[in-house]
C-alpha cells in the first residue's frame, strides 16, 4: 500500500467522540483527493472502558485506521513518538483527539508543504485560541520561555497541529530521550519550518487534561531534558 500521509493522534479518554474524528478526517482526505493516507490512534491507557472499544471498532470499519493500546500511560508526547515509529507515509501529520485541532483544517497544511520544497515542517497556528483564559496565559508565557531557551525565531509559533517531512520524523526518533518533547526537537533540529493559519474550535465535551501544574511541569522538562540550557548557564 503506498500511504502518502500518516496522520498520528494520541488518544486519551476521548471514546465519546472517536467516530466523529474519524469520520471528519476521513471524510476531508477523501473529498480532498489528497492522497492514500493512514490513521494512527494511539491509546495512552485511557482508564475507562470506551476509547480502545472505540478505537478498535473504527479500526475493524475502515482498512485506513490503525489503532496502538499502550501498556502504560506514557503521556501525551511519548504517545506521540510511538504513532510516528509506526507511520510509513513520507509525509506525518499531528493532532490533538479533543477536536479542537480541526480536521477540515488538514488540507491547509498539506497545501502549504507541497508549495514549498524546502521547508521541512509546517505548523497551524490559531488565529484565535479558544483555551479558558488561565491556558492562553500559561501557553504564552510557555512559547516566550522556549524561544527564549532554543532562540527560536519569534515568528514561529508552536502547536500540536503539524505536518512533518519524513526525514525530519526520522531524525527526531534518533534521538533517545526518556522523555521526549516534539516541539523543541523540531527546533533544534532545523529551522525550515514555518506557520500557516488555522482555525481553532472549542471543545466540545470532556475537559482539557493540561492543569496548570502540568503546563509548569511540562515547560521545566522542555528546559531540563531538551536543551542544553541548564549546562550553559552552569
Amino acid at each position: 500500500m503506498n500511504i502518502q500521509y500518516s496522520i498520528v493522534i494520541p488518544v486519551y479518554k476521548s471514546g465519546a467522540w472517536i467516530d466523529e474524528l474519524v469520520s471528519r478526517i476521513g471524510a476531508v482526505m477523501e473529498r480532498e483527493a489528497l492522497g492514500r493516507f493512514e490513521l494512527i490512534l494511539v491509546n495512552d491507557c485511557s482508564p475507562d472502558t470506551v476509547t480502545w472499544p472505540a478505537i478498535k471498532r473504527n479500526a475493524e470499519k475502515h482498512p485506513w485506521v490503525r489503532g496502538f493500546d499502550l501498556l502504560y500511560n506514557v503521556g501525551q508526547f511519548r504517545a506521540i513518538m510511538c504513532g510516528l515509529h509506526q507511520a510509513r507515509g513520507p509525509f506525518v501529520l499531528t493532532m490533538d483527539d479533543d477536536l479542537q485541532h480541526i480536521p477540515e483544517e488538514i488540507p491547509k497544511l498539506i497545501l502549504a508543504m507541497q508549495e514549498d520544497e524546502d521547508i521541512l515542517c509546517v505548523i497551524g497556528q490559531f488565529e484565535t485560541k479558544q483555551h479558558n483564559v488561565f491556558r492562553n496565559m500559561g501557553s504564552l508565557l510557555y512559547q516566550k520561555i522556549i524561544n527564549r531557551v532554543y532562540g527560536n525565531p519569534t515568528n514561529v509559533k508552536t502547536t500540536g497541529f503539524r505536518i512533518i517531512r519524513k526525514e525530519l520524523v526520522e531524525a527526531i526518533l534518533s534521538c533517545r530521550t526518556a522523555k521526549p518533547q516534539i516541539s523543541p526537537l523540531l527546533f533544534s533540529m532545523t529551522r525550515k519550518i514555518k506557520n500557516i493559519p488555522v482555525q481553532h474550535a472549542p471543545r466540545a465535551q470532556g475537559r482539557s487534561g493540561y492543569s496548570v501544574s502540568l503546563l509548569v511541569s511540562t515547560t521545566f522538562e522542555n528546559i531540563i531534558n531538551a536543551s542544553t540550557f541548564p549546562l550553559r548557564l552552569f
